[in-house]
């Protein structure tokens, strides 16, 4: 109930003439609109109201209503404050859970991280490309570096299907010009 000081005073004795029976009709109409006004309010207004029933100080005629006032909000705060057992656990498996998240988080990047870092390249990147040159013929080649490459008849050439990102290997058997 921590909106209960931006009640205004007018209110709080509203509340009080009510659980009283001192209100006026054009009080009444007050109160029923600002009961009206909020979801806050309406939960309010029906636990003073049970709270003041269950209190037992309906019909005494020597009651100060300030008084009142203080002891129906000290046993609202004090119903408030009560914690059952489940809610407990809840509030344990919530915050257990959150760490289970976070865990289960850092695990995962931690995963994709070493993955990438230390797991050798894809068998892809060992693909080799193979050309050659049958007998009595010459040909050139440019490879993706932008090299230049001229095979004499008989002649292969085989490189890696990522060259030039990583390294400029290549195999040669017979005769070429770059």
């Amino acid at each position: 109930m921590g909106n209960h000081k931006l009640m205004s005073d007018e209110i709080k004795l509203l509340i009080v003439r009510y659980l009283t029976d001192g209100l006026t009709d054009s009080e009444s109409l007050l109160l029923r609109q600002w009961i009206d006004e909020s979801e806050w309010n309406s939960r309010f207004f029906n636990e003073i109201n049970s709270v003041w029933y269950a209190s037992g100080t309906v019909g005494n005629p020597h009651f100060d209503a300030e008084k009142a006032w203080q002891e129906v909000f000290q046993r609202l705060q004090a119903k408030k404050n009560e914690v059952s057992p489940s809610a407990n656990r809840v509030v344990f498996f919530s915050r257990m859970l959150r760490y289970a998240a976070v865990v289960m988080l850092a695990l995962l990047v931690g995963g994709v991280i070493s993955y990438y870092a230390f797991c050798p390249e894809t068998e892809q990147s060992e693909k080799m490309v193979e050309f050659s040159i049958s007998p009595g013929s010459k040909s050139s080649l440019l490879l993706s570096d932008g090299t230049h490459v001229w095979l004499n008849a008989g002649s292969v050439i085989r490189y890696s299907s990522q060259f030039g990102r990583g390294g400029r290997a290549v195999e040669l058997e017979g005769e070429a010009y770059f």
